[in-house]
């Protein structure tokens, strides 16, 4: 939500969320090598959650990937830090700008989980990324890079 005509390439989130409370997943607990989490890696992760979870239930990187905004239709889930950089950034420096409430899903799955059933949340009223359940709902805000 914003334009600096300056800035060469950044990150961009959606004015609102896209769910109030989904699952990480599409109901089934398998690893789906999402584990970056870097900015500019929550594209590559959403891409290797939805060919693993495939297109069947609605789930928070399809959510994502399926939402447009205009003209847009590059959005993907957050990564872990993507999502922090939207704490830091949006949140906590700019007064709470974009309405942002609750634990937030990044695309990030749990690497030393052997169960995969965990993947990174935020949590927006603690500034606290933890491990959630993938059956756990959240909240989701898709983001897009430029």
């Amino acid at each position: 939500t914003g334009y600096d005509k300056d800035v060469q390439h950044g990150l961009v989130c959606a004015k609102t969320d896209q769910h109030t409370g989904i699952q990480w997943y599409a109901g089934s607990n398998v690893e789906t090598k999402a584990t970056e989490t870097a900015v500019l890696t929550g594209q590559a992760n959403t891409t290797k959650i939805i060919n693993v979870q495939k297109r069947d239930v609605q789930y928070a990187a399809l959510i994502c990937d399926e939402y447009n905004e205009g003209t847009y239709t590059d959005w993907f889930l957050p990564s872990k830090d993507e999502l922090q950089l939207m704490y830091n950034k949006l949140y906590k420096a700019l007064s709470a700008i974009g309405g942002f409430s609750g634990n937030y899903w990044s695309s990030t799955e749990m690497s030393n989980n052997n169960d995969n059933d965990g993947a990174w949340g935020q949590s927006f009223s603690e500034n606290s990324p933890s491990e959630y359940k993938k059956s756990k709902t959240c909240r989701v805000r898709a983001v897009r890079a430029f």
